[in-house]
C-alpha cells in the first residue's frame, strides 16, 4: 500500500462516526481523520488485513463465563444494534449498554456517556 492510499481512508469517515456526531460535532470527525491521515500505509493496510482475514469468533461466544461489557453506539453502522443484541444474547451474564447520539467510534464521540457505562459497569466488579 503506498503512502497515498491512506488518503483514500478518509471517505469512510462516514462509517465511524454516527450522522448526529458528523452534523453537531464537526471537531471530532476532524480528530478521527488526523488520526486516519497520521497513520502509516503501512499500519493501516496491516488493520485491513487483519479485519479481513480474521476468523468468525460468534461460536465462542456462549463459551464466555466473566464479566462482559458490550458498548455501542445506536448509530453505529459497522456493528450495528442488532449485531450487538445477537452478541449480548449470546454471552451469558452479560451487560449492553447503547450510547445515543454516537456510532461506531462511540468512546470519542460521546465520551461521558461511555465513561458512565463503563464506571457502571467496573463499579460492580472492582
Amino acid at each position: 500500500m503506498r503512502d497515498g492510499c491512506v488518503h483514500r481512508w478518509v471517505p469512510r469517515l462516514p462509517k465511524l462516526l454516527g450522522e448526529t456526531t458528523r452534523r453537531t460535532r464537526p471537531e471530532v470527525a476532524d480528530h478521527v481523520r488526523s488520526l486516519v491521515l497520521s497513520s502509516s500505509a503501512d499500519a493501516i493496510a496491516g488493520s485491513v488485513r487483519a479485519l479481513m482475514t480474521r476468523q468468525d469468533s460468534t461460536p465462542l461466544l456462549s463459551t464466555i463465563h466473566f464479566p462482559t461489557l458490550i458498548v455501542v453506539g445506536a448509530e453505529d453502522t459497522l456493528t450495528p444494534l442488532a449485531l450487538s443484541e445477537k452478541m449480548h444474547s449470546s454471552i451469558p451474564g452479560s451487560e449492553m449498554t447503547v450510547i445515543a447520539g454516537a456510532g461506531h467510534l462511540s468512546n470519542l464521540e460521546q465520551p461521558e456517556a461511555f465513561n458512565d457505562a463503563l464506571a457502571r459497569f467496573l463499579e460492580h466488579r472492582l
